[in-house]
């Protein structure tokens, strides 16, 4: 939502059109700030129950935010404090999430595999059933939002552009 949020507002440019999309983005961000780890800088898989025995932290979600956030704070969307918010998120990705292997592969832990609402197999939207869905390493979804908050939080060095 707040990735797609990001992506509407900058294509929507200098329309009135945008206007509520940032309030809501604002709120959601900040309603977001509240429940990130205060200490690993990224979110739980049940975002408010931090606390509750079970949950985890979790990639897909964490590299989301960090991706919509940091394109709304590069777009002129929001306001540059956030770019700090935006910094220690992607510190804790790498912290948290990034694992390389002996070769250098980076692999990206700790996603969801996947989690909806309804359907044949009740997906009813308890707690449990969110912590016990499958967690696995490289998903999709969060390797790609996680590859787009690097490109835009880790600049590239000189020796990197040579390459």
């Amino acid at each position: 939502f707040m990735m797609a949020l990001a992506d509407t507002m900058v294509l929507l440019g200098k329309s009135e059109q945008k206007n509520p999309l940032e309030k809501m983005f604002v709120s959601c961000l900040e309603a977001l700030a509240k429940v990130r780890d205060p200490q690993k800088k990224v979110w739980y898989q049940v975002l408010d129950k931090g606390s509750e025995r079970g949950n985890y932290l979790e990639a897909s979600a964490s590299s989301m935010i960090c991706y919509a956030t940091a394109k709304a704070v590069k777009a002129g969307i929001i306001d540059q404090k956030w770019q700090v918010f935006a910094k220690e998120t992607y510190q804790g990705l790498l912290d948290e999430f990034v694992f390389l292997t002996k070769e250098g592969w980076l692999n990206l832990i700790r996603n969801c595999e996947v989690a909806g609402l309804g359907g044949p197999d009740n997906r009813d939207g308890t707690f449990v059933y969110y912590i016990s869905e499958p967690v696995i390493t490289n998903d999709f979804k969060g390797y790609g939002a996680f590859l787009q908050a690097s490109l835009l939080l880790q600049p590239l060095t000189e020796e990197g552009s040579k390459k």
